[in-house]
């Protein structure tokens, strides 16, 4: 379920919340992995693709963008979802998966570091 939906507006905590979300799943799944558990990382890092996909799709939609387009925490979540979401091309494999949650990581990071940093 995507976070900016039109329906209602967003509050900061919300929007922090969603990234504090997507940084603990990614660096869940890097653990899984750090164990030998490939498999579970990939599933895991597969599902945070899907959900990122969503996201990007909708905060791209014009309506959403004349919606929101003017509250920062929609631009700069939107900045993180979309960095986050194109990075990693094509499908997620045991190549390109481990990179590809350090990116989710990573671009969370960049973009609400005051959020993500003491988790």
């Amino acid at each position: 379920m995507v976070l900016y939906d039109g329906r209602r507006d967003i509050s900061e905590e919300e929007v922090f919340e969603r990234v504090r979300c997507y940084y603990k799943q990614a660096s869940l799944a890097m653990e899984y992995w750090g164990k030998g558990d490939k498999k579970v990382a990939i599933d895991l890092a597969r599902s945070i693709r899907n959900s990122l996909k969503d996201e990007y799709k909708n905060n791209h939609l014009v309506r959403i963008k004349n919606l929101y387009g003017n509250d920062k925490y929609f631009i700069n979540y939107t900045a993180a979802i979309t960095d986050a979401y194109v990075k990693t091309t094509g499908q997620l494999t045991y190549q390109n998966a481990f990179s590809f949650l350090y990116d989710v990581c990573d671009y969370m990071r960049h973009y609400f570091f005051e959020i993500v940093s003491n988790l």
